[in-house]
Protein backbone atom coordinates (compact mmCIF):
# COMPACT_ATOMS: atom_id res chain seq x y z
CA UNK A 1 0.00 0.00 0.00
CA UNK A 2 1.45 3.51 -0.80
CA UNK A 3 0.26 5.06 2.27
CA UNK A 4 2.39 3.08 4.33
CA UNK A 5 5.24 3.64 1.88
CA UNK A 6 8.34 4.80 3.63
CA UNK A 7 9.77 6.30 0.49
CA UNK A 8 6.76 8.35 -0.10
CA UNK A 9 6.51 10.18 3.14
CA UNK A 10 9.35 12.75 2.37
CA UNK A 11 7.01 13.26 -1.03
CA UNK A 12 3.60 13.49 0.39
CA UNK A 13 5.09 15.63 3.34
CA UNK A 14 6.41 18.36 0.74
CA UNK A 15 3.00 18.21 -0.98
CA UNK A 16 1.31 18.97 2.11
CA UNK A 17 3.97 21.53 3.55
CA UNK A 18 3.32 23.17 -0.34
CA UNK A 19 -0.49 23.06 -0.82
CA UNK A 20 -0.78 23.78 3.07
CA UNK A 21 0.90 27.04 2.40
CA UNK A 22 -0.35 28.13 -0.30
CA UNK A 23 -3.73 27.87 1.43
CA UNK A 24 -2.48 29.60 4.30
CA UNK A 25 -1.14 32.67 2.12
CA UNK A 26 -4.73 32.52 0.34
CA UNK A 27 -6.42 32.61 3.23
CA UNK A 28 -4.23 35.28 5.28
CA UNK A 29 -4.06 37.66 1.88
CA UNK A 30 -7.34 37.60 0.77
CA UNK A 31 -10.43 35.97 2.87
CA UNK A 32 -9.34 37.43 6.31
CA UNK A 33 -8.87 41.10 4.94
CA UNK A 34 -12.45 40.79 3.74
CA UNK A 35 -14.29 39.47 7.03
CA UNK A 36 -12.30 42.75 8.66
CA UNK A 37 -13.21 44.82 6.48
CA UNK A 38 -16.94 43.45 7.52
CA UNK A 39 -16.20 43.34 10.91
CA UNK A 40 -15.07 46.77 10.71
CA UNK A 41 -18.13 47.60 8.75
CA UNK A 42 -20.93 45.92 11.02
CA UNK A 43 -19.58 47.67 13.95
CA UNK A 44 -19.44 51.14 12.41
CA UNK A 45 -23.02 50.22 11.85
CA UNK A 46 -24.08 49.32 15.11
CA UNK A 47 -22.44 52.34 16.47
CA UNK A 48 -24.56 54.90 14.39
CA UNK A 49 -27.05 52.86 14.98
CA UNK A 50 -26.92 53.08 18.79
CA UNK A 51 -26.91 56.85 18.75
CA UNK A 52 -29.77 56.59 16.59
CA UNK A 53 -31.70 54.41 18.81
CA UNK A 54 -30.59 56.93 21.70
CA UNK A 55 -32.08 60.07 19.73
CA UNK A 56 -35.19 58.20 18.97
CA UNK A 57 -35.51 57.57 22.74
CA UNK A 58 -35.13 61.08 23.93
CA UNK A 59 -37.80 62.32 21.31
CA UNK A 60 -40.34 59.08 22.21
CA UNK A 61 -40.11 60.71 25.47
CA UNK A 62 -40.69 64.52 23.96
CA UNK A 63 -43.35 63.30 22.30
CA UNK A 64 -44.67 61.36 25.10
CA UNK A 65 -44.38 64.18 27.66
CA UNK A 66 -46.15 66.12 25.27
CA UNK A 67 -49.13 63.94 24.78
CA UNK A 68 -49.91 64.16 27.89
CA UNK A 69 -49.77 67.93 28.05
CA UNK A 70 -52.18 67.90 25.47
CA UNK A 71 -54.25 65.37 26.49
CA UNK A 72 -54.55 67.40 30.21
CA UNK A 73 -55.24 70.36 28.65
CA UNK A 74 -57.61 68.62 26.54
CA UNK A 75 -59.53 67.38 29.24
CA UNK A 76 -59.16 70.33 31.27
CA UNK A 77 -60.51 72.52 28.15
CA UNK A 78 -63.74 69.70 27.85
CA UNK A 79 -64.30 69.19 31.62
CA UNK A 80 -65.17 73.43 31.35
CA UNK A 81 -67.04 73.39 28.42
CA UNK A 82 -69.63 70.59 29.59
CA UNK A 83 -69.71 72.44 32.73
CA UNK A 84 -70.74 75.58 30.53
CA UNK A 85 -73.17 74.05 28.66
CA UNK A 86 -74.87 72.07 31.62
CA UNK A 87 -75.00 75.69 32.87
CA UNK A 88 -76.57 77.40 30.23
CA UNK A 89 -78.68 74.25 29.37
CA UNK A 90 -80.17 74.47 33.36
CA UNK A 91 -80.85 77.89 32.71
CA UNK A 92 -82.62 77.55 29.82
CA UNK A 93 -84.88 74.99 31.38
CA UNK A 94 -85.28 77.16 34.26
CA UNK A 95 -86.35 79.90 31.87
CA UNK A 96 -89.02 77.43 30.22
CA UNK A 97 -90.05 76.49 33.36
CA UNK A 98 -90.56 80.11 34.79
CA UNK A 99 -92.77 80.58 31.43
CA UNK A 100 -94.56 77.55 31.88
CA UNK A 101 -95.75 78.81 35.37
CA UNK A 102 -96.37 82.05 34.30
CA UNK A 103 -98.16 80.61 31.10
CA UNK A 104 -100.29 79.18 33.51
CA UNK A 105 -101.49 81.61 35.78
Amino acid sequence: MPQLDFATYLYQFNWFLLVFFVFYICVLKYILPTISAVMKARSKKLILDRKDVLAMNSQRRKVSKNSEILWETALRTSEKQLKTVQSLHIAALFQQANDVLKALK
